[in-house]
C-alpha cells in the first residue's frame, strides 16, 4: 500500500504511527511545497491520501481525488478550529479558510474524529457527511520510553496543568484550575504548561492571583520530563476532552482529576468531578489523603493507554480503515455502496473534475496573482452550483 501524506500538522507523530502499518509505503510531501504552489505529481502514485489540514492540504487531496480517482482519509483534529476561522483570508482569490475546509468535506471518502463528541459536533453542523464520518483515538507519542516510580509521600505534592484548548475557550478550563488553589489548604503546588502559543493571558491570570505555590512555564518542549516530576493532572474544559495531555499523563501513570461537560471520556480513566474549582480542589483533597488510590488511579490510566492507545493498537485501526477505502474505490464510486456525496450543485463527474481541474491549474502556478484569478474562477463556479 502506498500512503500519500499530504503535509499534515504533527506529521513526526504520525509518520511513527504509519510506519507501523505492515507494507506501508509513505509518500510524503512537505506542507511547504504545497503552499508554495510546487509540483505535486509524486502523489499519484498513491493508493490513498491522506492528511490532518483540510485547507491548502485539504484542496490538494481534493483535485487529486476528483482527476485521478485516488481515495482520501481527512483527519479533523484540528475541526474546533473552524468556528475561528470562517471570515480569515487564506491569501488567494475571495476563498477562506472556512472554504477551503469545506471542499475538503466534501470530497473525502472518510473523516476521521476524535472523540465521539468532537464527531457529534462535526454531524450536527455537516449532517450530510455522517455516513462517512467515523472515530480512531489519539495515540501517545511516548510510547516506548520507560516511566520511572514516582513517591507517594512527596512533599509538596505537585499538581500539573497543560492548557492546549486555551484558543477555544479562552482559558475557562485553565483559569478554573488556578481558582482551585485558593480552595486547597494541602502543601501542593501547581505548575501550569501550555501547548501552543497563550497571547499571555493566562501567564497574567495567575501572576494577578500572587500564589506563590503556582508556577507557570508556557510552552515546555520536554513534556515527558515534566510528566515524570509530577504527582498529579488536574484538567477542566468546557469543551472536550480531545486532549492530548490527559492521554500523555496517563501514559506517565499521572492520576488525573478532571472537570468536564461531557460523560463520555473514552480515552481518560481518572476521577470525575462537577464544573467547579471548589469541587476540582476535593476531588485533589481526596487523592493527596489516599496516596493507594492516587496509584491505583495512576496505574489503571497507563494500563489503558497502553493497551489501546499504543502506537501498534492506533496502526491497526488505521490500517483497516485505509485498506476499506482503497477496496472501495477499487469497487468504484467511492467509499460507502457507490455513492460519493459531491460538492453542492456539482452533478456529474465531468462537473466535479472541471473543478479539480481548477485547482491543479491554481497550484502549478507560482505567480500569486494568476493563482488568485485561477481559485477567484473556482470560487465563480462554486457559488453558481450553490444557486442551482
Amino acid at each position: 500500500m502506498k500512503l500519500g501524506v499530504v503535509g499534515p500538522f504533527r506529521y513526526d507523530y504520525m509518520q511513527g504511527i504509519f510506519k507501523r502499518i505492515p507494507d506501508c509505503e509513505i509518500i510524503y510531501v512537505p506542507e511547504s511545497y504545497i503552499r508554495a504552489g510546487a509540483n505535486v505529481r509524486q502523489l499519484l502514485e498513491s493508493d490513498v491520501l491522506w492528511t490532518n489540514v483540510p485547507y491548502y492540504q485539504g484542496l490538494v487531496a481534493s483535485m487529486l481525488h476528483s482527476t485521478f480517482q485516488i481515495p482520501f482519509v481527512l483527519n479533523l483534529e484540528g475541526y474546533p478550529w473552524l468556528q475561528h476561522v470562517q471570515h480569515v483570508r487564506c491569501g488567494v482569490a475571495n476563498l477562506s479558510l472556512q472554504d477551503l475546509a469545506e471542499l475538503a468535506f466534501h470530497f473525502a471518502d472518510r473523516i476521521v474524529t476524535y472523540p465521539d463528541c468532537c464527531r457529534g459536533r462535526f454531524v450536527d453542523r455537516y449532517p450530510e457527511h455522517a455516513a462517512k464520518t467515523t472515530c480512531v483515538p489519539y495515540g501517545c507519542r511516548f510510547s516506548g520510553r520507560a516511566v520511572p516510580e514516582r513517591p507517594l509521600d512527596r512533599k509538596p505534592v505537585r499538581l500539573l496543568l497543560v492548557s492546549n484548548v486555551e484558543l477555544y475557550e479562552k482559558y475557562a478550563g485553565a483559569v478554573m484550575v488556578v481558582d482551585m488553589m485558593e480552595h486547597l489548604k494541602d502543601d501542593v503546588s501547581l505548575t501550569v504548561a501550555v501547548a501552543g502559543d497563550t497571547r499571555n493571558e493566562l501567564r497574567a491570570y495567575i501572576e494577578s492571583k500572587k500564589d506563590p505555590r503556582v508556577r507557570y512555564l508556557g510552552y515546555v518542549e520536554d513534556m515527558g520530563k515534566l510528566y515524570a516530576e509530577s504527582d498529579i493532572m488536574v484538567y477542566a474544559t468546557f469543551q472536550d476532552l480531545m486532549t492530548y495531555a490527559l492521554v500523555e499523563a496517563q501514559y506517565w501513570g499521572l492520576p488525573v482529576v478532571v472537570a468536564s461537560e461531557h460523560n463520555s471520556p473514552e480515552n481518560v480513566k481518572g476521577l470525575f468531578v462537577p464544573m467547579s474549582a471548589e469541587r476540582l480542589a476535593h476531588g485533589v483533597s481526596s487523592l493527596i489523603a489516599d496516596p493507594m488510590q492516587r496509584q491505583a488511579l495512576g496505574r489503571a490510566g497507563a494500563k489503558f493507554v497502553r493497551e489501546h492507545l499504543s502506537d501498534d493498537a492506533i496502526a491497526q485501526q488505521y490500517s483497516r480503515l485505509f485498506r476499506e477505502v482503497i477496496e472501495a474505490n477499487e469497487r468504484g464510486g467511492g467509499a460507502y455502496g457507490g455513492i460519493r456525496l459531491g460538492l453542492p450543485g456539482v452533478t456529474s463527474k465531468a462537473e466535479e473534475a472541471a473543478v479539480a481541474e481548477l485547482c491543479l491549474a491554481a497550484l502549478r502556478v507560482t505567480d500569486k496573482r494568476t493563482r488568485s484569478e485561477k481559485l477567484g474562477e473556482l470560487r465563480n463556479i462554486l457559488n453558481q452550483n450553490s444557486d442551482r
